[in-house]
């Protein structure tokens, strides 16, 4: 039911929400990416299907995203953050959570093209070390949310890049 209403042309169409639709695979994202160039708006938590390929699909055609949720998306590795580079210069809310793929590579990878991201949920992407958040540090001065609940290998030395870095920052969570 979903690909063939994805399959449709929504040309006005600014946000879609597919959380837990746990069937949606590239050949869908491929759909939503070619009839809908105007979304700003994605939530693809729980779809365990979705993979880089998927995602730059979305990436070379939905060019004005300003917020994607891709929260236990399991598949989903470093690659796709580097889509954001040239693709999504405009994100402001990215939530990975449960991504448990995603590496120090990724946050280098989004580093260069996170300017304007002001919320970003990290909690439970276990792989990521101080060294990320030290290339996150750099770039993306405008971070007022950011969530690294269950990142256990971050220490207080990567702690300190959160205190020179970014002033702008409203709500930590460390739980």
């Amino acid at each position: 039911v979903i690909s063939g209403l994805l399959s449709k042309s929504f040309p006005q169409l600014t946000s879609v929400d597919l959380t837990y639709c746990k069937q949606i695979t590239y050949s869908c994202l491929s759909s939503l990416a070619n009839s809908s160039s105007k979304l700003t708006f994605l939530d693809l938590s729980f779809c365990y299907l979705i993979t880089d390929t998927g995602l730059s699909a979305l990436a070379k055609s939905c060019t004005q995203l300003t917020s994607l949720r891709i929260s236990r998306c399991n598949l989903i590795t470093d690659t796709s953050l580097s889509y954001l580079d040239n693709s999504w210069p405009q994100l402001t809310f990215l939530n990975i959570r449960h991504c448990h793929l995603i590496t120090d590579a990724g946050l280098t990878a989004l580093s260069d093209s996170c300017s304007l991201l002001t919320t970003l949920d990290l909690s439970f992407c276990k792989q990521i070390t101080d060294t990320g958040l030290f290339a996150l540090s750099t770039s993306c001065t405008q971070l007022t949310f950011l969530d690294l609940r269950g990142c256990n290998q971050i220490t207080d030395t990567g702690l300190s890049a959160l205190s020179t870095s970014w002033s702008a920052l409203t709500q930590l969570d460390l739980s």
